[in-house]
Order: C-alpha cells, then sequence, then structure tokens
C-alpha cells in the first residue's frame, strides 16, 4: 500500500458508507442472505460507481465507493439498500421479519432509516477507512485473520487487485464467490424456456 500512500482521488466524491439493520437484528449471519455482499457488489457497476472495499457483518454493512458525478451519497446509498432488501426480505421468515419490525420504523423493515456518509479525501483517510473496513470482522471475534474472513475485501487487497482508479474488479467470478450471478441482474430477467 506504501506506493499509494499519497493516492487523492481526482474524479468525485469518495465515501465510507456504513448501514445497519433495524434494531440491529443480525440476519446477515445467516447464511441464505449473505448473498446481500453481491447486491453491493453488482449495483456499484449498474450505478457506474467503483468499489474500493466493502465488508458485510452479521448486522451492518461497510464499503468505501467513488460515487459518480452527478449522483449524492444518499441516492446511491438507498438504490443500494433498496435493491439489497428487495433481495434478502424473500429469503426471510416470519420470525426474522419480526424481529427487523421490532427494530424498525413503521414501513422500514430490513434496512435502518439513517446511515453514516464520511468524505474522503485524501490518501490517510482513504486507507485509514479502508485498514477499519478490513479489519472490522477481527475486532469483532469473527475471525483471527482478517484475509480468512469470507465477506470482505481484505483478500482481494492482497492479492493485489484494487487499482486506484478503477477500485476493485466486480466480475461474474467474484459474486460467484457469494451467490449465483444470475440472480442479481437489474432490470428483466430472461424468461426461463
Amino acid at each position: 500500500m506504501s506506493r499509494y500512500r499519497h493516492w487523492v482521488n481526482p474524479e468525485g466524491p469518495l465515501v465510507f458508507l456504513t448501514s445497519s439493520t433495524g434494531g440491529f437484528a443480525t440476519v446477515f449471519e445467516w447464511p441464505a442472505v449473505r448473498g446481500l455482499v453481491a447486491s453491493i457488489l453488482d449495483a456499484h457497476c449498474f450505478y457506474g460507481a467503483r468499489l474500493h472495499a466493502y465488508c458485510v457483518m452479521p448486522h451492518h454493512v461497510h464499503f468505501v465507493s467513488w460515487i459518480p458525478q452527478g449522483r449524492t451519497a444518499s441516492w446511491f446509498m438507498n438504490r443500494i439498500k433498496s435493491n439489497a432488501a428487495k433481495r434478502v426480505l424473500p429469503l426471510l421468515g416470519p420470525h426474522e421479519i419480526r424481529i427487523l419490525n421490532e427494530g424498525s420504523e413503521p414501513g422500514r423493515v430490513l434496512w435502518q432509516r439513517s446511515y453514516r456518509r464520511t468524505g474522503l479525501t485524501c490518501g490517510r483517510s482513504f486507507f485509514a477507512c479502508v485498514r477499519y473496513v478490513h479489519l472490522n470482522p477481527l475486532r469483532a471475534g469473527l475471525c483471527t485473520d482478517p484475509l480468512d474472513y469470507r465477506w470482505s475485501s481484505a483478500f482481494l487487497w492482497q492479492e493485489c487487485r484494487w487499482d486506484p482508479q478503477k477500485g476493485l474488479p466486480i466480475s461474474d467470478d467474484l459474486l460467484r464467490e457469494y451467490c449465483d450471478p444470475s440472480q442479481l441482474r437489474f432490470g428483466p430477467q430472461p424468461e426461463a424456456g
């Protein structure tokens, strides 16, 4: 990472985003729901954002992204949360929905209304946020080595797959780490034939 120590994103708003589930319910610990991470990944491609780091925790997600010009972090986070909810809620049972409803505002089920956004402008704050994202599972006791936590981009950084101008490469191979990529496409799905 030292060669990028003075990297500054010259093109647009670089942000550190965090969003939590309603009532901090730990619905992301269930394997069937962990495909949520793919919602974060493929939404970046669809909306023209660049993903630099991510981590899915049992009740929240973190990601560091470059938001395309003409869009706000709020707009982007609303798209992420809406698309993720459409994919995740059908996988949950009545018990999980009840837990989420107990901790949510009326009309909101999966996510809390608010989210945290931190703007990043210099290399030092960018790399501090990436480090925070990658160490979060270790601090939470979910792993003994951040590279072993499957639901994080730490392994991509370790393999030097991050590019300062392009972010992380989001491919069908990466999406297959989490779910079937054909289930994640935005827009009309191909008809079964």
